[in-house]
């Protein structure tokens, strides 16, 4: 059995796509309340995605012999992406990648040639 034929290369990212607005709070770490965590005084500014870094398994990779908590926790740490739904496409679109070989073609969401 042959593998497919794909058009187009197959692209793997950790996504969260949202029809929440979402907002990032810049504030000094000293005005998060320890007894409730919530924020005095801190300034919300809307945007059309986050990107944060997190190790989304508990397994050490394989001969992993981390001596610190730290070293542990970025040991299978990935970007994971959370992008509102109405700016996917235009996320996508600012992705940087090479195309090579048989992926010269454009993506579904590249504009098209004749327009």
């Amino acid at each position: 059995m042959n593998p497919p034929a794909w058009r187009f290369p197959i692209i793997y990212a950790a996504m969260v796509v949202t029809t929440a607005t979402l907002h990032i709070c810049s504030f000094p770490p000293g005005q998060v309340s320890i007894k409730d965590g919530t924020v005095s005084g801190g300034e919300f500014t809307h945007v059309t995605m986050v990107r944060f870094r997190k190790s989304l398994t508990t397994r050490l990779s394989a001969g992993a012999e981390p001596a610190r908590l730290e070293q542990s926790m970025v040991d299978r740490e990935r970007s994971v992406l959370v992008v509102n739904s109405l700016h996917l496409i235009d996320c996508l679109r600012q992705w940087e990648y090479q195309k090579r070989g048989i992926f010269e073609d454009p993506f579904p969401w590249d504009p098209t040639r004749e327009g």
